[in-house]
């Protein structure tokens, strides 16, 4: 059924990707003195917010192809791949418009251990609006592909994150802990130039934890 799918999803959706460097400075920073304050955020929740804000801004890209109907959602919903062992499968935040990082993180762990449990409900595995591909812990890509599935208009992938030599504000080479993130899209419902405006957005809010994240 897996196969299947992506078959179909690779045959009928036209795709393009974007790569961007980002640099994990400030996520790191800011995930360090979350955990000091006794709450441990997954790098997964920390996407998840940064896509989430970038979507209330540009809720085209919250968006779905229906038959020959383009459906734009209110609520904004992450898919989110989790490595089973043998097999993956796609769990779903809910609601994550407007509420603040701490929430998100909680209902994620609560998802981690319902899947840890195999007491999944058909609610977890539905109804997302856009899927993440987080593979910053498990491998040692510098980038990667995925293909969007579900008629949705997007799908980001997040590399593994390793020490870079970046130029900085000064024109300073400093070694500044990177990552790529890869978003392809789904041609027959955003063109480059929307696709762009919201990426650019979320690498803002990924950089700046200080300036945007609640």
């Amino acid at each position: 059924m897996i196969g299947e799918a992506m078959l179909k999803s690779i045959t009928t959706i036209p795709q393009a990707s974007g790569f961007t460097t980002v640099d994990c400075t400030g996520m790191l920073n800011y995930m360090e003195k979350m955990e000091k304050e006794g709450h441990r955020i997954s790098t997964t929740v920390y996407l998840c917010k940064c896509v989430a804000m970038a979507l209330e801004l540009h809720p085209n890209m919250n968006s779905r192809l229906e038959g020959d109907e383009i459906v734009t959602y209110d609520s904004i919903n992450a898919g989110i791949g989790v490595d089973m062992g043998d097999s993956l499968i796609v769990v779903v935040l809910h609601d994550l418009q407007k509420k603040p990082i701490l929430e998100i993180n909680e209902q994620f762990h609560e998802l981690m251990n319902r899947v840890k449990n195999k007491k999944i409900t058909m609610d977890d595995i539905s109804g997302g609006t856009f899927t993440i591909s987080n593979m910053s812990k498990r491998t040692r890509y510098s980038a990667f592909n995925s293909i969007v599935t579900n008629n949705e208009a997007f799908i980001l992938g997040m590399s593994g994150i390793v020490k870079q030599a970046v130029v900085d504000e000064n024109d300073n080479i400093v070694v500044r802990p990177c990552t790529n993130l890869t978003m392809n899209i789904n041609h027959t419902l955003v063109d480059g130039a929307t696709s762009t405006r919201f990426s650019t957005q979320m690498y803002e809010f990924f950089e700046n934890p200080d300036k945007y994240m609640y």
